[in-house]
């Protein structure tokens, strides 16, 4: 068997499983830290800019 296939799996295998933790660290924003207000208050509409 060839060594390139048995390289290219093992490189897949490793950027998959890197790649996908590297996107687990990162925490879901509050709407509040993104709209700036909380969700419900009065007289407050979310732009879309």
């Amino acid at each position: 068997m060839p060594r390139f296939p048995v390289f290219a799996l093992v490189a897949g295998v490793l950027y998959t499983l890197l790649a996908g933790s590297a996107a687990a660290q990162q925490p879901v924003p509050t709407p509040e830290s993104v709209i700036g207000f909380a969700i419900g208050d009065d007289f407050k509409l979310a732009s879309y800019e």
